[in-house]
């Protein structure tokens, strides 16, 4: 497996710092610009049993409530903390739910307010809001603007290398490829926005199907690896934003990201 391919993955592995975990961030705002931000994290692996071993056999909180308090200031000005509650999931994996009453979605930092490393996918992302009895939310999207990444293929001096050495490099990239897929399973990150009513009028792709809320970006890292043919075309990529990675997996179910500067979501 050529190094950029490796680099890659390792940029999706630094997004999930605290280990194996799925990630869910919902974003309920009302038609005066207030709302709720909701994080929900689950523990994948075994990540709980590696955190009671840490404290002598004992059980292990997933999070520090201390922290999550902590972080309200950081999510924008006049945030509060509303509470956090132990979660499981129908797989029997362990988390938390933490939430957080926002007076103005316009100041939200998406970037600081996530604790679980995926802080870095949403930067620069900001919020504009019109009130009135048809509210207009406008999100900001800079990481899809142009990513200038290009393909790069390989040099000629990669061609025709001894077959001997092809076949050990082609084994050992089998070998890690199968390691990443362990690594990397069940790690997802969903990024969603809600709204206190329906949904009149928006340019945002992926919509559910009650019209209360839009995907901005759905990522399930375990199924993406899953995929050597098109993990192998990214490492011809200079860019491993969310928009130049969908460029290269198209619209799959595991892979939803809007790839849209504004998404713009009009609602009464």
């Amino acid at each position: 497996m050529d190094r950029r391919i490796v680099a890659t993955l390792s940029v999706l592995l630094l997004v999930f710092v605290t280990g194996c975990m799925d990630v869910t961030m919902d974003i309920k705002v009302k038609k005066d610009g207030s709302g709720v931000l909701t994080q929900r994290v689950f523990m994948g692996g075994g990540m709980p049993g590696m955190m009671a071993n840490m404290n002598d056999g004992g059980e292990a909180s997933l999070y520090n409530i201390d922290d999550l308090k902590a972080a309200a200031e950081k999510i924008g000005e006049g945030v509060t903390f509303a509470g956090v509650v132990d979660i499981t999931n129908k797989k029997g994996a362990k988390g938390f739910r933490a939430s957080y009453n926002f007076p103005d979605i316009t100041a939200l930092n998406l970037q600081s307010s996530d604790e679980s490393g995926m802080g870095q996918m949403m930067e620069g992302m900001v919020f504009e809001f019109e009130g009135g009895e048809t509210a207009r939310l406008t999100i900001n999207m800079p990481g899809n603007s142009e990513d200038g990444g290009g393909a790069s293929g390989r040099s000629s001096g990669e061609a025709g290398g001894d077959s001997d050495q092809d076949g050990d490099a082609m084994q050992m990239g089998a070998e890690m490829m199968a390691g990443m897929q362990q690594m990397f399973d069940g790690m997802r990150f969903w990024l969603r926005v809600r709204v206190d009513g329906a949904i009149v009028e928006t340019n945002a792709q992926y919509v559910n199907k009650r019209k209360t809320g839009v995907t901005l970006m759905k990522m399930d890292i375990g199924e993406m690896v899953k995929n050597a043919e098109l993990m192998e075309k990214l490492e011809g990529s200079d860019n491993s934003s969310p928009a130049a990675i969908k460029k290269v997996f198209g619209d799959v179910d595991f892979l939803r990201l809007e790839d849209q500067e504004k998404v713009v979501i009009s609602f009464k």
